[in-house]
């Protein structure tokens, strides 16, 4: 199989490469600048000019498309509402084109964030019901992607693990506090499901086979909460959780607004796969190993 993954340098991107080359499989991509690592090598393209993304598409002859770029930041979406529409979904739009024109698979890595939070452990039949624009971006994008004949969409939720070079995600910023000695406030009234990016990338390569089509849940098979989460992590890199403040979302005075509780079921999935994600403990245990 080829494949070809959008937002490569990223750390689904980039987990998911390192799993397809290990096991084999031809890996092209594409991020906001050339890379090469090990077993890929990606081209410079943007995801927002048609021609560059088809072409890259097209050079690299797919048999799947994995679109793992997006803007992420949830404030940053909301305070520049025009560019996160024009990435996130006028974007998706045009790997879609490009996915289609080579005849390859998409799947696309959504987030719990499309529920509002009012319930939690979403399955894939709850509806929908963004609450900032990041959201409506992904839910937007969702449908675009989902007009395909031949696509799946992962919803994801709070995605960690190392990504030397990149940016830092929830799990590795505290790990990087804690270590400095410094004290970390984290909100004990968001709950979700944190998900493992080496995990997740073997749940994103199970998609892009044959059969699976719609939308699947994909995320960590614990419901916790961000600052359990945070303790946890402590724990398990053995640094001092007395450092870990508890506090409040409102206090927090966010531009955008976010759910209390978009944990995630993903037994349709793991029904559907025979896979397991791991929870919690599990993940951050080998986040651990994986450090060594």
């Amino acid at each position: 199989m080829r494949l070809f993954i959008t937002g490569i340098r990223g750390l689904v991107g980039r987990h998911v490469a390192r799993a397809a080359a290990a096991q084999g499989i031809g890996v092209f991509g594409c991020d906001s600048e050339a890379v090469k690592d090990g077993g890929f090598e990606a081209v410079k393209a943007d995801i927002t000019k048609p021609a560059e993304i088809s072409a890259a598409v097209a050079r690299a002859r797919p048999d799947a498309v994995i679109h793992a770029a997006a803007m992420t930041g949830v404030d940053d979406c909301e305070r520049r509402r025009a560019l996160a529409s024009e990435v996130n979904v006028g974007g998706t739009a045009n790997v879609c084109r490009a996915a289609a024109a080579a005849g390859a698979k998409l799947v696309f890595t959504s987030t719990a964030y499309v529920f509002d939070g009012r319930k939690g452990r979403y399955a894939e039949s709850d509806v929908a019901s963004p609450l900032n624009h990041y959201a409506e971006t992904k839910r937007l994008a969702e449908l675009e992607v989902l007009r395909l004949d031949d696509c799946a969409v992962s919803r994801l939720d709070v995605p960690y693990g190392w990504n030397p070079g990149g940016k830092d995600n929830f799990a590795t910023w505290l790990v990087k506090s804690l270590r400095a000695g410094e004290r970390v406030s984290v909100v004990g009234d968001q709950f979700n499901s944190p998900t493992y990016a080496p995990d997740l990338a073997g749940a994103l390569l199970e998609l892009c086979k044959g059969g699976y089509a719609g939308v699947y849940h994909t995320a960590g098979g614990d419901r916790i909460s961000r600052l359990d989460f945070a303790v946890a992590a402590a724990h398990a890199f053995k640094l001092d959780d007395s450092l870990i403040q508890r506090c409040a979302t409102a206090g927090l005075k966010q531009a955008a607004k976010r759910p209390f509780d978009c944990s995630l079921d993903s037994s349709r999935f793991e029904r559907r796969s025979g896979m397991r994600m791991l929870g919690a403990g599990e993940g951050l245990r080998r986040m651990g190993s994986d450090e060594k």
